[in-house]
């Protein structure tokens, strides 16, 4: 976003400065609305394409499972839908929020928009930290019914360590790769630019007789 040198207009005098003030405020803010929505529209994008990405995922692994096992198919469905609600009903949240910030003032527009994607993400990771380690005991567990193992002490005590030498590792790499490296790439990039975008705006339309 382009930048003026508002300290040497208002050197130059009050009058001067107020009057140049204005004439550049609205390409400005134009200019700020015009780079934002540019941001938008990539989460927007990258938020369909997780969605549909997500939908051909779950039904290529269903379709895996019911060859292996069609038992495990019931859990496994009944589970995916669960996920799948919650994490729709927060994409459409999202898109509606996004779409309702309707404030003629940029900074304010920003400020709505900004608070609505952290929101999302803030969302989105609470329900990694719950699905990931549900999803993985459910699939052991189906795994587990499906071989058909006697519930004795040593088969309870093998399965207490594999969940504890496997299960635990696996779910705490999946929970840091998707708050560490996923959601960084995917849509907090974004929101920091966002909020770049914002400072600056805020910078350039600062008033300096204040």
């Amino acid at each position: 976003m382009n930048t003026f040198d508002i300290n040497k207009i208002w050197d130059s005098g009050a009058d001067k400065a107020r009057s140049h003030f204005d004439s550049v405020k609205d390409n400005v803010e134009k200019l700020a609305r015009k780079k934002s929505d540019n941001i938008l529209h990539k989460v927007k994008r990258k938020l369909i394409i997780e969605l549909i990405a997500t939908i051909i995922f779950i039904v290529l692994v269903g379709v895996g499972i019911y060859h292996f096992s069609e038992k495990i198919v019931y859990p496994y469905t009944l589970s995916v839908l669960v996920a799948l609600f919650l994490s729709v009903r927060l994409f459409v949240k999202l898109f509606r929020d996004i779409n309702r910030v309707k404030e003629k003032s940029v900074v304010a527009s920003l400020e709505k928009t900004i608070i609505i994607i952290r929101y999302y993400i803030r969302q989105s990771k609470i329900l990694v930290y719950v699905l990931t380690p549900v999803g993985f005991l459910v699939g052991f567990l189906s795994r587990v019914i499906v071989d058909g193992i006697d519930f004795t002490t040593h088969n309870l005590l093998v399965l207490g360590g594999v969940l504890l030498v496997v299960g635990v590792p696996s779910v705490i790499g999946i929970i840091w790769l998707a708050n560490k490296k996923y959601y960084k790439i995917m849509y907090e990039k974004h929101l920091d630019e966002l909020e770049s975008v914002l400072a600056n705006l805020k910078n350039d339309l600062k008033d300096k007789n204040d």
